[in-house]
């Protein structure tokens, strides 16, 4: 992402049948915050967001399955 930081997540795999699903796709731009004393503020809110959902970034399938 450092080289090409143009970003896509898919989220919300909502599956009543083959034929009838929904899905979210988000495209956006990853920005790194490096450990620097002004991005401070950004960093912990960033921690703050992903660690109230722990496993953000496990596919769907996962969780029904697990």
């Amino acid at each position: 992402m450092r080289e090409n930081p143009l970003v896509c997540v898919e989220i919300g795999d909502a599956a009543v049948n083959q034929s009838n699903w929904t899905s979210l796709v988000i495209f956006g731009r990853y920005e790194e915050l490096p450990n620097t004393f002004d991005l401070e503020a950004e960093r912990k809110h960033a921690y703050d967001l992903l660690s109230s959902h722990p496993m953000w970034w496990q596919p769907a399938i996962a969780r029904r399955t697990h």
